[in-house]
């Protein structure tokens, strides 16, 4: 009884396939309860008598009266009022310092699906669905035990209890189960952490059939975003239709009873929580079914479908998953580049084999996630110097890495910029021809609601040639003075991999050579020091385009990415 969203009508890339979606329940983080409003998710102003607490609790905040007048009822009424009041205390050390806010959005959950009507006992015991949000699996992880269930029993002991206070609809489960539990697990695998400014996930929210519905792939066709909700809301009938419906071999009615209060849901709750909007990143047909991602998609794929597994339990069986052979990024994230070689291929030089050592270094910060930090020096460490073969990677991927390309040139060209700080004379006298070099591209994103897919690729390209050109022209001034570096002729020639790499990007013999050399005449340091800055330039443009593609004009990586190109603009 699977569901699944499909397209209504043929769409091209960076088209809205949702109208901006309300949670059925948020949660603010731990650590930003004094912070942010626990509304609408924005900073509490810096005057503090403007900020309004609950008089009960006092440990959720408000921006304003209004957003205390649209959450009370729901604050108070779930029982996450008498949770923080009287029960979190009864919670264990390794509870609490993982966090409450699964916990306290499980009670909001509860509230609004028991107020509407929509937990029916026939629901959860035959198609393991909730409010039309899916749990299947909770059977299968209680009797597993582990962290996961042990998490589930004391949550739902701690929500059962606070939710004692008010009066509460009894419905009965099979094998034990209680609401308490399947709501918690409904949040546990349906919720996604809501993250509307740069390296901060504010808090997690739930939402209802419009967006559940979608299904991930590790080759997914569209992404999704979130934005803050509107003082004032628009009524219904004013917003654009949803471009994307549902489809199912078989669900419970009051999944579909979920799908139909959603409409109205928007317009009930004003301004309460923040919103969610899905994207178009690759074209869809008509009746094809639309997939975002649930998990990072840089990692291999025992990681993708471990992580699947551990989170979601199911195995992802995408295209890129059951693809022979594994596509080029899933190639690069899953071996050693050196054995890549061949047998007859000569042994590599040990600067080689340090900056591969580097990099796989990196690669294991990256995918064990524990120290983010760490593995982000490690990379900064190496953009200013060989920065170009990751992009090259990426660069050739298909259109579902856009969202983690745009982040990854919007930090080197970050990079690059203090780079040409520390650069003294030179660099500025290229600025004008760089600054002014994809004015047109990222005009034209901001303006257009959609983009041709033929504009999208042409539009890649002369980006790829542009990267290319720059990076060949100022490789000789970032690769001198290490001898690492010193022994690749230039940041694109990867011809000490062996064939290997060549063979599973499909290039033709004269492409492969192609890639080996650099076009053109040398050029002076001068010279090569203004590349720097045109090709920082280039970095930051090009984020600008595939952000605006994958979440909008409004996100904050498309504005970052503008307020640093004008930054650049008022420093000449």
């Amino acid at each position: 009884m699977a569901m699944e969203m499909r397209a209504g009508e043929s769409l091209d890339i960076s088209e809205n396939l949702t109208r901006a979606i309300a949670p059925y329940a948020m949660a603010l983080h731990d650590e930003f309860l004094h912070s942010h409003c626990s509304s609408c998710f924005r900073d509490l102003p810096s005057q503090r008598t403007c900020v309004v607490s609950c008089m009960v609790c006092c440990s959720v905040r408000y921006c304003c009266s209004d957003c205390l007048s649209s959450d009370c009822q729901v604050h108070m009424s779930s029982g996450e009022c008498c949770f923080f009041a009287n029960h979190l205390e009864k919670a264990s050390t390794s509870c609490t310092t993982e966090g409450t806010s699964d916990f306290r959005a499980a009670l909001r959950l509860l509230y609004l699906l028991e107020m509407h009507g929509l937990v029916s006992s026939d629901s959860i015991n035959q198609s393991s669905r909730i409010g039309g949000l899916s749990v299947s699996g909770i059977r299968e992880v209680l009797e597993e035990g582990g962290e996961v269930s042990e998490r589930i029993l004391e949550g739902s002991m701690l929500m059962s209890s606070a939710r004692k206070m008010r009066t509460q609809n009894a419905v009965v489960f099979l094998n034990g189960l209680t609401v308490e539990m399947v709501a918690l697990w409904a949040v546990m695998i349906n919720s996604v952490e809501v993250q509307i400014c740069e390296g901060r996930d504010l808090g997690i929210a739930v939402y209802g059939p419009n967006f559940s519905w979608f299904n991930h792939s590790c080759f997914p066709n569209a992404s999704y975003n979130f934005i803050l909700a509107p003082w004032k809301e628009d009524s219904v009938s004013d917003k654009p239709p949803y471009r994307a419906v549902p489809a199912s071999k078989g669900i419970a009615s009051d999944a579909w009873r979920a799908w139909q209060f959603e409409d109205g849901f928007t317009h009930a709750v004003g301004k309460y929580g923040p919103r969610v909007v899905v994207r178009c990143t690759r074209p869809i047909n008509k009746g094809d079914e639309v997939c975002i991602a649930y998990i990072d998609l840089l990692q291999t794929r025992e990681a993708r479908h471990s992580d699947l597994w551990s989170k979601y339990k199911f195995i992802c069986f995408c295209k890129r998953c059951t693809a022979s052979p594994e596509p080029y990024v899933d190639l690069i994230l899953n071996c050693d580049f050196r054995k890549l070689n061949s047998l007859e291929d000569a042994v590599m030089s040990p600067a080689i084999e340090n900056l591969d050592d580097i990099l796989q270094q990196a690669i294991s910060q990256y995918s064990l996630g524990d120290d983010p930090k760490a593995c982000c020096d490690i990379i900064e460490s190496m953009l200013s110097k060989n920065w170009m073969g990751a992009t090259h990677h990426l660069f050739l991927s298909e259109c579902c890495f856009m969202t983690p390309l745009s982040h990854f040139l919007l930090s080197t060209g970050q990079s690059m910029l203090d780079l040409v700080q520390c650069i003294q004379g030179g660099a500025g006298k290229n600025v004008s021809e760089a600054k002014f070099s994809f004015a047109s591209c990222s005009v034209s994103s901001a303006q257009y609601d959609s983009i041709q897919h033929h504009q999208f690729r042409s539009t890649c390209d002369d980006f790829g040639r542009r990267m290319l050109s720059l990076s060949l022209q100022c490789w000789p001034f970032l690769a001198q003075s290490s001898l690492i570096l010193e022994k690749i002729k230039n940041p694109i020639d990867f011809s000490w991999l062996g064939t290997t790499i060549f063979q599973s990007l499909h290039l033709s013999e004269e492409d492969s050579a192609n890639l080996s050399y650099a076009d053109g005449l040398p050029i002076s340091i001068e010279e090569q020091k203004g590349c720097v800055l045109s090709l920082a330039i280039c970095c930051i443009n090009f984020c600008k385009y595939l952000a605006s593609i994958c979440y909008g004009p409004q996100h904050y990586v498309t504005i970052h990415a503008k307020d640093l190109l004008e930054s650049i603009n008022l420093g000449q």
